[in-house]
């Protein structure tokens, strides 16, 4: 307690000695939430803007509104330091351990060419150029960043000894270990020097170099005597050329804009060549950086992340004349002068450029609050409220109530007030009160539009004190200085016309507003769902989301000096009435222009009435909007797979798809949202993220090719340029283009298929047909002859018998052949049981006739088998052919009919035990044997028959089974 009350009481001299050079910072400094520690150790903010945060639970990312933390498997230690960035965007850090790693594409890689292992500190590292230059107990470490190829550096010599810390100063590095000294460069290698002044190390055992030098000067801090001092490389060798003390123990040096800061425990100080510039007490600062917005942050050793407050309209305020419950709801800017009015009904008067209050009123407790307060026409200004409207008269401090009805907007015309209201568009004089006037002074629609055309062409205006009543509700009007005029009626948008009061078409619709603004010629329309219209010579201009509107839903529109302000449902814009263009480089609050009551332009300030209290805008242009940029870091497809590339093709299935967009804007981060649509088909219609959304999901895409496009939003700014993403989504491979050749190649091919099936069967069932009329012309139509040449021999000859015999033979034989082919056609017998019981049905007859024992041998698996109509036909007469030739020429006593199945075949195989004939014995003029071998051919059979004189016949068919 007593060292750290000594401590204290040195701070409190060297700063009160040092008050007439200080500045008395007051920045006020306020935590980051979302770490896992408040113990921090390293910044940096990278060329795009993000803040690196290294600290005692790893590295992580901060875009403005979330911590993105990184890891790697293989990490030995948590604690990361020494954050840095290499020109391809690479981010290098390591932990306590010695471990390297860089980050890239999202992905943290472990450099295993540096043996962390072999080493007993952690080490320092700063790049130089495309070289990442390591301390190491060898030496120095250096790896090229481009290649990753790396190297250790060794010093030759008997003065070899290895690095402990390190720093850049100009195009070369200076290391240091104990009280040796180094230098390296890519020219000269790594090399020793000599040492300056050697009696500051019997003091200072732990000295440690800052990675950053000043220029060619580096900066060292030695602890615990808490010393800076700054050595100078100077012909190979290095010069003290300055020395700083603190009556603390100096955590580290950062510098901000080629100035030191230094941190010590109790105090971080800004020295200056005659005292402290600046001062921070009671953070233990270990590091600092600035954004790209120019805020500033600081990493505490005990308080975590840390990031300055900064100024403008981020905390609404209050008019110290205002009371505690009371806001400011409307106002109006003339001769350095503000007339405001409040939601409890008070009007004040305040003047100079410190606007200090001159004069307050309050209006009668049963009106309510102000609305509305118009600019001044001869020094009187149309104030409205909740339950009526007065007349201010400024010179005089006067005020008294006008009318009953409420006033939405005004507009004034040679001595005239035009006024829209609830009660709709009326006109009188504005000397005068309306509620004076009795009914026979009301005129309608016709009479309204008539006397209004006379009125803007006459030259000389007549006294007219006719009040004039257009009923229907009118929310707003426009006068231009060409004396066109234009409402805003419950019923659409209508200009007055001398054909009459028409309504304002846009592709044949009728155009619904609640603000119009007349300036010049021209008047500006701001629509519920299409922007904003811009109606100049009878054409209209559209001004909508491609032309950088954050939505096409406007509120209302207000009209201040030079700007035109454009109060949306997703913001506040400003636009430039010269272009007609976005203003997009001043900084506008983050509010919805439903939240806004009131704008009032103050010289070069504007105060915009929110329903929170006054925010004040600097209209001046801000540098903040250029360094708006978002970036698309991942797209992750179905939940699952990440795709990295700029462009990607995916199968039908891998439809459900999320942007992962990141931007770095920390004023506030929370505010900022995205603009973004999907093109790749007729809907072009943008979409909006809420505040702070930061993953953009689209779920069951059809296929198709696709750009996402998005802009990132926030505080009136809109990134210039959007990010972009095409892809495209494989349509299945049923709905491919070669699918549908292949089937249209295929159906052709079945097609042509069943027509070739279908001739065949025809020409099968013409050679059917042909067979039966060769059967029955050559067999039954030769036997049907000789019946009818036998009757006429028998009608001829008395004894007769022998014909009549003859003809009731060959009629048998008709018969019997008519049954076998009627037999052979019908399908019911297509299967070989049927063709088998045929086959016993006329063999045993006949055989057993003739005095010929049968026996059938039928192998089993047969009676299942089907044969085709020509086949069973073909194979049946030559069974019968063979079974006749055995009746007639055998002279047998036994025949044996064997049916069997071979591999492929179905066998018929006929033996007998008769006489036999020859070998040798020709075939030639045997019909019989020639028809059995022409109907084995018909089929693709095998006929085969052998014969030996006296040892009887054997005959054999094989009939291929399909």
């Amino acid at each position: 307690m007593k060292g750290y009350a000594f401590h204290r009481i040195l701070w409190c001299c060297l700063l009160f000695c040092c008050l007439p050079y200080a500045s008395g910072s007051q920045t006020v400094f306020t935590k980051v939430e979302g770490l896992p520690t408040n113990e921090i150790f390293d910044l940096l903010v990278d060329k795009k803007g993000y803040v690196w945060v290294g600290h005692d639970m790893g590295i992580s990312r901060f875009d403005g509104v979330s911590f993105t933390p990184f890891s790697h498997p293989e990490r030995s230690s948590l604690s990361i330091t020494d954050i840095i960035e290499d020109n391809q965007g690479k981010i290098w850090f390591h932990n306590f351990t010695g471990q390297i790693f860089y980050i890239e594409n999202e992905r943290v890689h472990l450099l295993k060419a540096y043996r962390n292992e072999a080493e007993d500190v952690f080490p320092r590292m700063v790049l130089l150029g495309d070289e990442l230059v390591v301390t190491s107990n060898k030496g120095l470490f250096v790896c090229n960043t481009r290649t990753l190829e790396s190297r250790y550096e060794v010093v030759k010599g008997p003065k070899y000894g290895g690095t402990r810390s390190l720093a850049r100063v100009g195009n070369q590095v200076m290391a240091i270990h104990i009280n040796r000294f180094y230098l390296y460069d890519k020219k000269n290698g790594f090399r020793a020097v000599k040492l300056p002044q050697p009696h500051i190390y019997v003091q200072n055992r732990n000295m440690v170099l800052q990675t950053e030098g000043l220029g060619d000067t580096a900066l060292m801090i030695a602890n615990p005597s808490g010393t800076m001092y700054q050595l100078k490389v100077q012909h190979n060798e290095i010069k003290m050329v300055g020395t700083r003390q603190l009556p603390d123990f100096i955590n580290s040096i950062s510098l901000l804009k080629g100035r030191p800061w230094i941190h010590a425990k109790h105090a971080s100080l800004k020295p200056s060549a005659t005292g402290i510039e600046d001062s921070i007490e009671g953070l233990n600062i270990s590091d600092m950086a600035v954004d790209l917005q120019g805020r500033l942050w600081v990493s505490s050793l005990t308080k975590g992340l840390m990031a300055a407050q900064t100024g403008g309209f981020n905390q609404a305020f209050q008019p110290s004349f205002l009371e505690a419950s009371d806001l400011i709801s409307a106002g109006t800017a003339f001769n350095d002068t503000l007339l405001l009015g409040s939601r409890n009904g008070w009007l004040f008067l305040v003047a100079g450029k410190q606007k200090n209050l001159i004069w307050k009123h309050k209006l009668p407790a049963d009106v309510g609050g102000v609305n509305l307060i118009s600019r001044q026409v001869g020094g009187r200004f149309i104030i409205s409220t909740s339950l009526g409207t007065f007349q201010f008269y400024y010179p005089s401090k006067t005020i008294f109530k006008f009318f009953s009805f409420i006033t939405k907007d005004v507009e004034f015309y040679r001595g005239r007030i035009l006024v829209a209201s609830a009660v709709g568009l009326i006109s009188f004089p504005l000397h005068v009160s309306p509620d004076t006037f009795i009914l026979r002074n009301i005129i309608g629609h016709y009479n309204w539009n008539n006397w209004w055309q006379r009125y803007r062409e006459t030259v000389v205006v007549e006294e007219d004190q006719r009040y004039f009543w257009y009923l229907p509700r009118c929310r707003s009007i426009a006068l231009t200085e060409d004396r066109n005029l234009y409402a805003s009626f419950m019923n659409g948008v209508h200009y007055f016309d001398k054909r009459g009061i028409l309504p304002l078409l846009h592709m044949g619709k009728r155009v619904y507003s609640n603000s119009l603004v007349a300036i010049g010629k021209k008047v500006y329309i701001g629509t519920l769902n299409k922007g904003l219209m811009v109606m100049e010579g009878g054409k209209l201009k559209m001004v909508g989301t491609p032309e950088g509107l954050f939505s096409e839903s406007i509120i209302r529109l207000k009209h201040t000096g030079p700007y035109l302000w454009l109060l949306l449902d997703r913001g506040i814009q400003l636009l430039n009435l010269q272009t007609d263009r976005i203003i997009s480089n001043i900084e506008l609050p983050e509010e919805s222009g439903s939240n806004v009551q009131d704008i009032i332009l103050d010289g070069d300030t504007a105060l915009i009435a929110t329903n929170s209290g006054l925010l004040k805008v600097a209209m001046k242009p801000s540098g903040n909007y250029n360094k708006l940029h978002s970036e698309l870091k991942l797209v992750v497809v179905n939940g699952l797979d990440t795709l990295r590339q700029q462009s990607g093709k995916l199968s039908h299935q891998q439809n459900t798809i999320q942007f992962h967009l990141s931007v770095p804007w920390y004023s506030p981060g929370r505010g900022l949202y995205f603009k973004y649509r999907l093109l790749g088909g007729t809907n072009t219609q943008w979409y909006y993220s809420l505040p702070g959304e930061r993953i953009i999901r689209f779920a069951s895409l059809m296929p198709g090719d696709y750009t996402f496009e998005s802009y990132a939003v926030v505080s009136g700014f809109q990134e210039p340029r959007p990010v972009r993403y095409q892809f495209s989504i494989q349509k299945p491979w049923w709905r491919s283009w070669t699918f549908n050749i292949t089937l249209l190649v295929l159906a052709a091919l079945i097609f042509y298929g069943l027509y070739r099936m279908r001739v065949r069967q025809v020409l099968h069932l013409a050679q059917v047909r042909q067979a039966i009329s060769s059967d029955l012309h050559d067999e039954i139509g030769s036997t049907i002859s000789s019946i009818n040449i036998y009757s006429e021999l028998a009608k001829s000859e008395t004894n007769n018998e022998p014909y009549l015999q003859l003809i009731q033979e060959n009629t048998r034989e008709v018969i019997s052949k008519l049954d076998d082919l009627v037999w052979s056609i019908n399908p019911r017998n297509d299967c070989l049981s049927q063709l088998v019981a045929r086959m016993r049905s006329v063999a045993e007859p006949v055989l057993l006739g003739a005095g010929i024992q049968p026996r059938f041998f039928i192998a089993e698996g047969i009676d299942e088998l089907e044969l085709s109509l020509h086949a069973k036909r073909n194979f049946y007469l030559i069974y019968k052919e063979l079974v006749n030739n055995v009746v007639k020429h055998s002279k047998a006593t036994h025949c044996q009919i064997r049916l069997q199945l071979l591999p492929g075949w179905l066998e018929l195989s006929i033996s007998d035990d008769g006489i036999g004939f020859p070998e040798n014995v020709s075939q030639k003029g045997r019909s019989g044997m020639y028809n059995m071998q022409e109907r084995a051919q018909q089929v693709k059979a095998r006929f085969f028959i052998s014969s030996q004189e006296g040892q009887g016949t054997y005959a054999t068919v094989q009939l291929p089974l399909k």
